[in-house]
This record gives structure tokens, C-alpha cells and sequence, in this order.
């Protein structure tokens, strides 16, 4: 007994269609969900001043923003001290923290790395128009440091934005995003490695939305959401050495879409994360890297539809992950609730949802947390006025439980026994793009694949030698 697709559904089409991809199924034979993750041990934190953002801090620290009083501080949740506050020069516009090395000493004492925040601010002038400038200030555990190095933006940009750039040279980017009335403007490369502050204007390449770092030093990744395309850019010589078309990256309203590179402090990990309210999808983007090339990987998507705050109409959307993405949180700007996705070899899976101990402004991951090395999540409470650390993303994922006795996997041709075999596929290197239990075009290339590698009769169908050969992988590769 065999079955096969009779009619492939394309993943842009089903984006187009329906709500892109169904995919939050109570899977009996595989896992068991809870409808919530239980109650997690969040560490409470009072900050006098309320703030707008957050941002990672060496050590045991996280940046606070008061965007209204133009003014940050670092917030040590570990000992419950709150830092003095550094007027910042300005209205306070946005701000990229980065690890500039780990020790200031070569020791491993907790809080003695050294970061650098590049902060963008503002002065507003007549009419809409205002002066902005970029200020990098040094920063350990104890405080952010004075003296900041100063860059100027040109006059002309509207929607500016800045990132550092992780390479030798000293590079700080910027840039002006194509939004609303701006159509965007040239980006401009700033060195601090000589005595007076070295400029580079690019303007071959068409502005971006976003420049993200993939742990290459001079390769970013773009973003040109308005034209549903992503490039692998050498900013250093403004070229593109590889571009995609990735769906669902077009948005309506900047609100209703985040991205996030996963360990982004230390020059990413080569992944990005998407995540688009408008049209409900998740996103992840990956450079793969081999001795003659480096280029981007296929995306993969799943739904957003089941993410609690679009059921009440909210989309300002928030995003997090840690590093290997085996926790991906999906949230919303004034919601009690998260999504929980995680990468799953070559797709996508969604997990149990989790309750927040109230509504949230804002949430970062935060980096290798002395003294375990776990990656931890920082939250702001709807008031700015209080923080919530988890020691361990990871808490947010709810376990996997597999039934090993018998067969995994059957014949029969049901949403969760397709799931199945997706997830199994999926831990097993194939690109499957979500696990969701419908069949697409790359599923069904994935069980051509599995059958070519396995000496199996490349069909398309799940016949016998196919199943068997399914359920013994999944013996192995499905353990809890």
C-alpha cells in the first residue's frame, strides 16, 4: 500500500490562498502538546525609571532606554542594581550592542568584557527634517563609558539606521531605509582605524531595509522587504555575491515586522530570523558556506496564524531566538502570550505556547549568562517598569514525548501522520520547509531524496521499502 500527492500545493501559493500553512496539530503518535507551558521561574526586577527598550549587556547586565528622557542605563538583574543613567546628546532613535572581546584582562571574570554600543540619535530641525548622528560609547558591567566616537549622518536621510560591522577595519554602516515618503539613500562606510574618521560612500547598490550580521565579517545580510528579495552583501565593495526571492517579507506597516540574527553581539551565526504579521509567516534565512563559495540557503516558513496576539488584531510584532534556533519566540507589543517555534534540522516546527507573568513593551535573548553559559530571555513589562529574566531560553520549549513501541509511521494518509514524516525527514538534513502536515513540493522532493540516498525505487510515494526505511530512521533519530 502506497500513497502520493494528487495535487502539490506550491509554498507561495498557499501563502497566497489561505493563511500561510496549518500547522499547530496535537500529534498523537509523535509528541504530546500542552495547551501552555507550565509556570516558569522568572527573576523579577523594579527599574525606577520606566523605559521603552531593552537591549543585551555585558555580564549579568541589559541596557535600559528611556527614549522619552533621551537617557540608558545598565540594569544589573543579578545583584538587583540599577546603573546611573548617560544622557545621551539627542532623541534617542535606536541602538546596536556588540562585543568588542571577552576579557579586558584575559581572565574569565564574570562582568570584565568590554562591549561597544552604536547608539543613533537625532535633533529635530524646522519642518520634519532633523540632524542625526551615530555615537559608539564603550561599555563593561560597571557603566558605559564617556567619550564616545561621533559620526554624521547626511542630511538628506529620513529613516537612518547604523550597524557595526564585524571585520578588522573598524567599520561602522549606515544607511537610510526605504519607508513611507524615503526611498531610501546611499550607505556609507565609517573607519576608526586611522586618525581622521575615513568615509565610504556606496551608491550602486539600491538601499535596504536591513543589514544583519552572518558571522563574515564583511558579508551582510540584506533585506529588501518591498521587493520580496534577500542578498549576501560585501559591504566593504558594495556588491552582491548572492540573491534570493523570499514571499512574505513585503509589510504594510514597519510595526507588524521584526527581524532578528541570533547571537548578533558577536557577529551572528549566519542565520535570520523573520517574522511578518501581515502575512502571518515566519522566516529563517541561512548562509551556507563551502572552500569555493559562500551563498544563501532556501528559506524556510511556517504560519504565524496561531500566534495569540493576532487573534485580538494586535500585529506590532516582537522576535527573539538563541543561537542553534531550537527556541524561536514570537510575540506581540502589550500581550501576555509568546509562540514557540524551533529550527528542526531542515524545517520548522511550532511548539506549546507560553504565558508571560504580564503584557510585554519588549524581549531580547541574552548571551552565554555566567556561570552556566545558558543563553537567557530578558522581558519589559507593558509599563516599562519592570524586567523578567529566565536563566534558560531554553524552559520555553516544551519537551517532545515519542511513543517508541510499534511503527511511527503508517500508510495512512492523515495530517499528522504526514507531519510525521516531515519531522522525521527534517532531522535527517532534508528541506522541508515547514512541518505542517500538508503536502508541498518539498516534501515531496525530500521523499525522492530520501529514496534516491536510501536505494529505494525514487517514486514520490510512501510504498513499503519507503515506510520501513522511515520508521528506522525514526527509531534513531526521534529518541527523546
Amino acid at each position: 500500500m502506497s500513497w502520493r500527492p494528487s495535487r502539490l500545493r506550491g509554498d507561495k501559493a498557499s501563502l497566497r490562498r489561505r493563511k500561510p500553512f496549518v500547522c499547530f496539530w496535537t500529534v498523537a503518535l509523535l509528541a504530546s502538546f500542552v495547551a501552555k507551558a507550565e509556570a516558569q521561574d522568572w527573576q523579577k526586577h523594579q527599574l525606577l525609571v520606566p523605559a521603552e527598550r531593552i537591549y543585551p549587556g555585558p555580564g549579568t547586565t541589559i541596557a535600559a532606554v528611556d527614549g522619552e528622557g533621551g537617557k540608558i542605563q545598565l540594569v544589573n538583574f543579578s545583584s538587583g542594581e540599577n546603573g546611573p543613567w548617560r544622557q545621551l546628546d539627542g532623541e534617542f532613535v535606536s541602538a546596536v550592542p556588540r562585543v568588542v572581546h571577552d576579557s579586558l584582562d584575559g581572565s574569565d571574570e564574570v562582568g570584565r568584557d568590554l562591549w561597544e554600543y552604536t547608539i543613533l540619535t537625532k535633533r529635530p530641525k524646522e519642518g520634519n527634517s532633523a540632524d542625526y548622528e551615530i555615537k559608539v560609547y564603550g561599555a563593561t558591567q560597571e557603566s558605559l563609558r564617556g567619550n564616545p566616537k561621533t559620526y554624521k549622518f547626511p542630511g538628506i536621510y529620513i529613516n537612518p539606521m547604523a550597524q557595526p560591522v564585524f571585520s578588522p577595519d573598524g567599520y561602522t554602516l549606515a544607511w537610510d531605509r526605504p519607508i513611507g515618503e524615503s526611498k531610501g539613500g546611499p550607505y556609507l562606510l565609517y573607519s576608526d582605524k586611522t586618525e581622521q574618521l575615513g568615509q565610504q560612500v556606496y551608491t550602486s547598490l539600491a538601499p535596504p531595509h536591513d543589514f544583519l550580521p552572518i558571522r563574515s565579517g564583511r558579508l551582510m545580510l540584506a533585506l529588501f522587504p518591498s521587493r520580496q528579495k534577500a542578498s549576501l552583501i560585501d559591504v566593504s565593495i558594495g556588491e552582491a555575491l548572492d540573491s534570493i526571492s523570499v514571499f512574505g517579507l513585503h509589510f504594510r506597516d514597519p510595526t507588524h515586522y521584526a527581524v532578528f540574527a541570533p547571537d548578533a553581539v558577536d557577529g551572528g551565526t549566519g542565520d535570520v530570523v523573520v517574522a511578518n504579521a501581515d502575512v502571518e509567516a515566519l522566516t529563517v534565512l541561512s548562509v551556507e558556506k563551502d572552500s569555493r563559495s559562500t551563498r544563501l540557503s532556501a528559506p524556510l516558513q511556517i504560519t504565524l496564524e496561531n500566534l495569540p496576539a493576532l487573534r485580538k488584531g494586535n500585529r506590532r510584532v516582537l522576535l527573539g531566538a538563541n543561537k542553534d534556533l531550537s527556541v524561536i519566540l514570537v510575540g506581540a507589543i502589550g500581550d501576555p502570550e509568546l509562540s514557540v517555534f524551533r529550527k528542526s534540522g531542515g524545517g520548522l516546527e511550532e511548539l506549546a505556547p507560553v504565558t508571560l507573568p504580564e503584557p510585554i513593551q519588549d524581549m531580547v535573548v541574552l548571551p552565554r549568562q555566567p556561570p552556566t553559559g545558558d543563553e537567557a530571555v530578558a522581558l519589559l513589562g507593558s509599563a516599562g517598569d519592570r524586567l523578567f529574566v529566565l536563566a534558560d531560553i531554553q524552559e520555553l520549549a516544551t519537551s517532545h514525548t515519542v511513543d517508541q513501541q510499534g511503527n511511527l509511521i503508517t500508510a495512512e494518509l492523515t495530517r499528522e501522520n504526514i507531519r510525521l514524516i516531515q519531522k522525521v525527514l527534517a532531522e535527517l538534513g532534508y528541506s522541508i520547509g515547514s512541518i505542517d502536515g500538508l503536502l508541498g513540493p518539498r516534501t515531496d522532493a525530500a521523499i525522492r531524496a530520501f529514496q534516491l540516498a536510501n536505494g529505494i525505487a525514487v517514486s514520490g510515494s510512501v510504498d513499503e521499502p519507503t515506510l520501513t526505511a522511515l520508521n528506522r530512521k525514526a527509531d534513531s533519530v526521534l529518541q527523546p
